[in-house]
C-alpha cells in the first residue's frame, strides 16, 4: 500500500490506520486539495460536504449535545472527523471500480431524486454558505451512487463457503437436534428480578471488577433479605430488578425458542444454571439468589405446567425460523467481510495523500 498523510497536526487529531509515510507538499498544490488519490486531486469542498453529512448524522442520534461527549475515548468531533475522513477516501475508491457508463435510466432518475432531499438535508442557504452547487452536489451524488452499486454487485456467492457455512448453522442448533422437546418445553411461570455484574460494549459482555461485583452482591442480599421480612416480590422487584424485559435479560432468552405466554417461560429458553435452581424449587416459592453468567438472578415461582400441542407446533416454527434467521446473518457477516477485504485490498493499491492543513481548516471552520 502507499497511503500517506502529510505531517502535521492530523496525525494526532486523525490518526487513519494503515497510514505508512510523509510527504511535503510542493508550492505548486493548489490550497484547496484536500487529498490527491492516485494522482488526482480532490478538492476541500468534498471534505466539507462529508463532514456536514456525518455531523448531521452523529446530531440525529445524540442530539446537539454530542459534541460535548467523548466516544470510545476520543472528543467526539474528531470522531466525525476521521469517519468522515474515511467515507469520503473509501467512496472515492470504491467509486472509480464502477463505470459511469453502466448506470442505467432509473439509477440517473435515482441520482436525480437525491439531489433535492440532501439539499433540503443540508439547506440551501447552509450550501451557498459552504460553496458548494447544486451541480457539483449532483456529481458528488452520482460518484457516491457508483461506490454503492459497486459494494451491492459483490454479493455473497456461497460457492466452495457453502458448506463451512452449512456446518457452521448446524454447530448452532445441534444442541435442538438431540434435544429432549418435551423437558425443553416444560414451562414455569414466573416473576423475576435481575441485578446484573457486568454490561455489554461494543456487543461484548464485559463483567464488571470485583469491587463491583459485590456490591451489586449486597443489593441482591438486600433484597433477598425485604423478601424474607414479608415485602412482596411486585414491590421488591421493583425496587431492586435492573431489568424488566425477558426478551432483554440473557438468561431468560438463552434458548432460540421461547414461550409467547407473557411471564411464562419454557425451560430451555432459560440459561441452564438458573433452569435448574427454577424448576427444582416448589410453586409458591422463591429461588434465593442463583448466580449466573451475567449477575444474580431471584425468580419467584407461581406454578409449573408440561407442553401443550400448540407449544410443540410452535417448537418447530420457531425453530426453523431462527434456522434460517441465522443463516442469513452468517450469509451476511461473509459479505461485510467480502467487501472489506475487496476494499483494503483497492486501499492497499492506492496512492492517497491527504493535505493535512486543508482538512484542519476544515474541521476548524465546523467548529466554530
Amino acid at each position: 500500500m502507499r497511503r500517506r498523510i502529510l505531517c502535521g497536526v492530523l496525525i494526532c487529531l486523525l490518526c487513519i490506520s494503515g497510514l505508512s509515510a510523509c510527504r511535503t507538499r510542493t508550492p505548486a498544490e493548489e490550497d484547496t486539495v484536500l487529498m490527491t488519490i492516485d494522482g488526482t486531486s480532490v478538492d476541500q469542498k468534498e471534505g466539507v460536504l462529508y463532514l456536514e453529512l456525518t455531523r448531521k448524522s452523529y446530531e440525529r442520534r445524540g442530539g446537539i449535545e454530542i459534541w460535548s461527549m467523548s466516544l470510545n475515548g476520543r472528543d467526539s468531533a474528531a470522531t466525525a472527523g476521521q469517519n468522515a475522513l474515511d467515507s469520503l477516501i473509501r467512496t472515492k475508491i470504491m467509486a472509480r471500480e464502477y463505470d459511469p457508463k453502466r448506470l442505467t435510466e432509473q439509477d440517473l432518475r435515482n441520482i436525480e431524486r437525491s439531489v433535492p432531499q440532501m439539499i433540503d438535508l443540508i439547506g440551501e442557504d447552509h450550501l451557498k454558505e459552504l460553496g458548494i452547487t447544486e451541480k457539483e452536489l449532483r456529481s458528488y451524488m452520482e460518484e457516491s451512487y457508483r461506490a454503492l452499486q459497486y459494494e451491492r454487485s459483490m454479493t455473497f456467492l456461497p460457492g466452495s463457503r457453502e458448506e463451512s457455512l452449512s456446518e457452521a448453522v448446524e454447530e448452532k442448533f445441534i444442541a435442538y437436534a438431540v434435544a429432549d422437546r418435551d423437558t425443553y418445553l416444560h414451562k414455569a411461570a414466573i416473576d423475576w428480578i435481575m441485578i446484573y455484574t457486568g454490561e455489554w460494549i461494543e456487543g461484548r459482555w464485559v463483567s464488571y471488577p470485583a469491587l463491583q461485583k459485590q456490591e451489586k452482591r449486597e443489593k441482591a442480599e438486600e433484597a433477598l433479605q425485604r423478601l424474607e421480612e414479608g415485602s412482596s416480590f411486585a414491590l421488591t422487584r421493583n425496587l431492586y430488578s435492573e431489568e424488566s424485559s425477558a426478551e432483554e435479560d440473557p438468561v431468560l432468552s438463552a434458548g432460540v425458542v421461547r414461550s409467547e405466554e407473557e411471564g411464562v417461560f419454557y425451560r430451555g429458553q432459560i440459561e441452564e444454571d438458573a433452569a435448574q435452581a427454577i424448576f427444582k424449587t416448589p410453586a409458591g416459592e422463591n429461588t434465593g439468589i442463583i448466580d449466573t453468567s451475567y449477575g444474580y438472578l431471584i425468580a419467584y415461582i407461581d406454578s409449573f405446567s408440561p407442553a401443550a400441542y400448540a407449544d410443540r407446533i410452535g417448537y418447530i416454527d420457531q425453530l426453523n425460523k431462527a434456522r434460517e434467521e441465522y443463516r442469513t446473518q452468517l450469509m451476511q457477516q461473509l459479505s461485510k467481510e467480502q467487501r472489506e477485504a475487496e476494499y483494503d485490498r483497492l486501499l492497499q493499491d492506492a496512492d492517497v495523500i491527504i493535505h493535512d492543513e486543508v482538512w484542519n481548516r476544515v474541521l476548524e471552520a465546523a467548529r466554530s
